[in-house]
């Protein structure tokens, strides 16, 4: 078994472990929490919040989504890296300016 298809197995088990359905579900609780504070403009205590706060609810809304998807993200990018090979990288560590780095047409 390659190192890819073990990462996809163990990721794969994680998924199914009571223990990720547990912590999955606390996430989505929070994720519902944040909704509402943002859709009513107040904290959990009934607080009013400002804009920025809003817009800090609104980061971690996102944050909390990407956070409860990331091992079926992990799966679908360890799946994809098996099927297509390392692209190469030609960039030299050593340029001096952004023209350096632009391959002359």
């Amino acid at each position: 078994m390659d190192k890819e298809t073990r990462q996809i197995a163990l990721l794969e088990d994680l998924l199914r472990h009571e223990g990720w359905k547990l912590y999955e579900a606390n996430i989505v609780a929070n994720i519902e929490l944040v909704k509402e504070c943002i859709i009513g403009k107040k904290d959990a205590d009934s607080n009013d919040l400002t804009d920025k706060q809003v817009d800090g609810l609104r980061e971690r809304l996102g944050y909390l989504e990407e956070l409860k998807e990331t091992p079926k993200n992990m799966i679908e990018m360890l799946k994809g890296q098996k099927n297509q090979p390392l692209p190469e990288d030609d960039s030299d560590p050593y340029a001096k300016s952004i023209e350096d780095l632009i391959p002359a047409p």
